[in-house]
């Protein structure tokens, strides 16, 4: 009985590392999507721009979360932000995952562009006959402190640098109208932020990829 005991204990204590390992990526997650959002929300208004947040979409069989879209007079950025701090990241355009290196180890992540592919694939099939391809821009945004010890990829960016990247766009691409049908377009089919919305998305990632899904989105 007592071996019996802690191995139930041993079991217990491993579920309660795996929760709080999630959720404390989770809510780094969080934090990172809330600075960008600011950082998006205080810098770029209307009516050359429109800013939204936390967009769930179907997508397929199942769903797709996107942390941002930017629809501007200039054209619409698809935004992937990513919160890591006192780290190292490697990692190039191609490479299925990056590195995040600590000083206690290192971990894979999925690469973040590749990530966003899918975002942007789900928003070109939504607003194809209002938008060009070519005018979807997809980027990432670092939050925190880590350190990218190899070359940042294009449209990768560090949060305080990515107000300037989109203002970069600065021919106009879309008319006021053009702009409206966009947002109007994407509030419609948005489903609703709820803790089932979040339940359900975890559930296809599950499903698709097997196991536990650990990398957010």
């Amino acid at each position: 009985m007592p071996a019996a005991s802690g191995l139930i204990a041993l079991g217990m204590a491993a579920a309660t590392g795996v929760f709080l390992g999630r959720w404390l990526r989770i809510e780094k997650e969080l934090e990172g999507e809330a600075v960008v959002r600011q950082i998006l929300t205080a810098n770029l208004k209307p009516p050359q721009y429109h800013v939204m947040n936390n967009l769930t979409l179907r997508s397929g069989d199942g769903t797709t979360q996107v942390d941002h879209v930017v629809v501007s007079r200039f054209g619409v950025f698809v935004i992937e932000s990513k919160h890591y701090r006192k780290c190292w990241i490697f990692g190039d355009a191609k490479s299925p995952t990056w590195t995040a290196a600590y000083v206690t180890g290192k971990f894979s992540l999925q690469n973040p562009l590749l990530q966003n592919y899918k975002h942007v694939k789900t928003l070109e099939a939504l607003l194809k006959d209002i938008l060009p391809p070519e005018h979807l821009h997809s980027w990432v945004a670092f939050t925190g402190s880590a350190e990218f010890k190899t070359a940042m990829p294009e449209n990768v960016t560090h949060a305080y640098q990515l107000i300037p990247k989109l203002q970069s766009y600065n021919r106009a691409r879309l008319s006021p109208q053009q702009l409206e049908q966009c947002v109007g377009r994407l509030e419609c089919h948005r489903l609703a932020i709820s803790k089932k919305t979040d339940v359900e998305h975890v559930a296809y990632l599950n499903r698709k990829f097997g196991g536990l899904y650990k990398e957010e989105r």
